[in-house]
């Protein structure tokens, strides 16, 4: 082969590699999760354009997560507490797996705070989560 032909090989090998559109904002988003903690609900929004929410306060709170400051953190609760979930649903066969995936970013605010300040609660806690398939909603 000539090395014009091999330099374009190369060239177009090099295009067809990399990451894909999807994980670069898997890998942008799972960065976000990780500051949200101090920022209000709405600015999680914001940052988590795209994403499906889902929101609960259950009756009795889940145990903390690392790096969480809600109140009684890191040992248990204080308060009740309200999870707000961002769910992304790829569709990149490099991300996923044949029977799709998910992943997304869980927070926490104050049950108190949401109520009293709705997307102005302080989120307290935050954690990235993934998985394949896809779970049943």
């Amino acid at each position: 082969m000539s090395r014009r032909v091999l330099l374009l090989a190369a060239a177009l090998l090099a295009l067809g590699c990399g990451k894909s559109k999807e994980r670069e904002l898997f890998e942008q988003r799972r960065s976000v999760c990780g500051t949200l903690v101090g920022k209000t609900v709405l600015q999680a929004e914001q940052l988590l354009v795209g994403s499906a929410k889902a929101e609960s306060c259950p009756a009795s709170s889940p145990p903390p997560i690392a790096g969480d400051t809600c109140p009684g953190a890191p040992a248990a609760y204080t308060e009740p507490i309200c999870i707000q979930e961002f769910v992304y649903l790829p569709n990149d066969p490099g991300l996923c797996s044949p029977q799709g995936c998910f992943y997304g970013c869980l927070t926490r605010t104050t049950a108190a705070d949401r109520t009293n300040a709705g997307t102005g609660a302080v989120i307290c806690a935050a954690q990235f989560f993934d998985g394949n398939p896809v779970p049943p909603f």
